[in-house]
């Protein structure tokens, strides 16, 4: 038999040990440690339980440097249904546990090289768990309370009386049997409790996947639904780029958190979606608007938050606000509700600016481009009119960034912008395998 493995433990050996100490988030903890941890409680689980059935036939190991003693002690202790072994000394105990670690140690005090107490105190430094007895060719009151105070179970005077020494290994037994059925009892509870931890965290985590799924499909068809007034406007094509990037810049300067930052930059390039609604004749005019095309014009705000209302979507909820509001100005003044101040949505009172400074930088069919230092001037004027004084001056402490994200956005390379058919038919051919149609 070979139970060596006892070595490595012990019945006190906590399996989930770190403390968590607030210098980490303790979610990101838990996955790692709830998996090593039910592994740790598996193994456990069945040592224990190979424990339980070696106790039932204990391993008792007798050492004595005088063999004739240490024979007759050992077929004595057979008597009571032990499985015994005898060796002479200290060292050679060593030797036998490489392969065998008894359940219980009979040692004589007095031998050469290590003695009784000595070996006591070794072997039950690594494992605590062992039974031990100590036997003695003379009463001595002071090495018995040594022995005693070191863990031993019994110090018995030889000639040893068995049947006191087989009842001293049994209470040492019994003790070690409970501590395994409560130890069983703990780790069966830890790793059940594991288990489902650990399926929890599966389950979580797909879940948390599948939500990291629908959010990026829902920014994918805000922005595919952002380029779809490239068709309509060349130009938007790059406005609406900026204009995220812009708004970005802005909040952060504002001190918005990162998810916001994040929001308004994917939300602000569909400030002018509605556009899809307004008559070519109208939006690709190269003169000025009459009063009647620039009240057609307008719609384009209702017709964007149309097309994202009574979504629950943040993203979407964020678009539409910014679609409605962003052409309203801070004293009332602009459309289509003609609302002020703190009444205008804070996304649209950003895209207004970002909005604003991009349209006279840029040229235009029917206007020229405005340099950067009259723009601000211009723009300047109209703090506290049109603009948000916050958000303006916002918008100032990252204005002179502005040219060179203008110029990041011009490098990087823009997509195709025809449809490959043959590309798209291969690619829509191994997602969606083609088949024989249902009658």
């Amino acid at each position: 038999m070979d139970n060596s493995s006892q070595a490595a433990y012990s019945l006190d050996t906590p399996l989930f040990n770190r403390t968590w100490d607030g210098s980490t988030n303790p979610e990101e903890l838990l996955e790692e440690e709830i998996i090593q941890a039910a592994a740790l409680a598996g193994d456990e689980l069945s040592r224990l339980t190979s424990e339980s059935s070696d106790l039932s036939q204990p391993i008792i190991l007798v050492v004595d440097d005088d063999h004739i003693v240490a024979r007759a002690i050992s077929q004595q202790m057979m008597k009571f249904g032990y499985k015994t072994f005898f060796v002479g000394g200290g060292a050679e105990v060593w030797e036998f546990m490489r392969e065998v670690v008894p359940h219980v140690l009979i040692t004589d005090v007095r031998m050469p090289g290590i003695n009784g107490l000595e070996l006591l105190a070794q072997v039950t430094a690594q494992h605590p768990d062992m039974v031990v007895a100590v036997t003695s060719g003379a009463p001595d009151v002071q090495m018995a309370i040594e022995a005693l105070r070191a863990g031993a179970v019994d110090f018995v005077v030889k000639p040893i009386d068995f049947n006191a020494l087989h009842d001293a290994i049994e209470r040492g037994l019994s003790r070690r049997r409970a501590r395994v059925r409560q130890r069983r009892y703990q780790v069966n509870l830890e790793h059940m409790i594991l288990e489902r931890s650990r399926r929890l965290i599966a389950s979580t985590q797909a879940l948390a996947q599948r939500t990291r799924e629908i959010g990026l499909a829902y920014r994918d068809l805000v922005i595919r639904l952002g380029r779809a007034s490239q068709w309509r406007d060349d130009e938007t094509g790059e406005h609406i780029q900026r204009i995220g990037l812009f708004c970005a810049e802005i909040a952060q300067s504002m001190g918005l958190n990162r998810g916001e930052v994040e929001m308004i930059g994917e939300a602000a390039p569909m400030h002018d979606i509605g556009k899809i609604g307004v008559p070519d004749s109208i939006l690709l005019k190269p003169g000025r608007l009459t009063p009647l095309e620039f009240e057609c014009m307008k719609t384009h705000t209702q017709i964007g938050a149309e097309l994202f209302s009574g979504s629950e979507v943040p993203l979407l909820r964020a678009s539409e606000a910014i679609a409605i509001s962003h052409h309203e100005w801070y004293n009332g003044g602009g459309y289509p509700y003609g609302i002020a101040k703190d009444q205008i949505p804070l996304f649209g009172k950003i895209v207004a600016v970002a909005d604003v400074y991009d349209a006279l930088t840029h040229e235009r069919s029917y206007k020229r481009a405005v340099p950067i230092d009259e723009t601000i001037a211009t723009m300047r004027a109209r703090r506290g009119l049109q603009f948000d004084p916050g958000v303006f001056d916002a918008f100032l402490r990252v204005v002179d960034n502005f040219p060179g994200i203008e110029r990041r956005l011009a490098e990087t390379p823009k997509p195709v912008s025809k449809y490959n058919v043959e590309t798209g038919l291969f690619k829509m051919s191994r997602m969606f395998p083609v088949g024989a149609s249902g009658g």
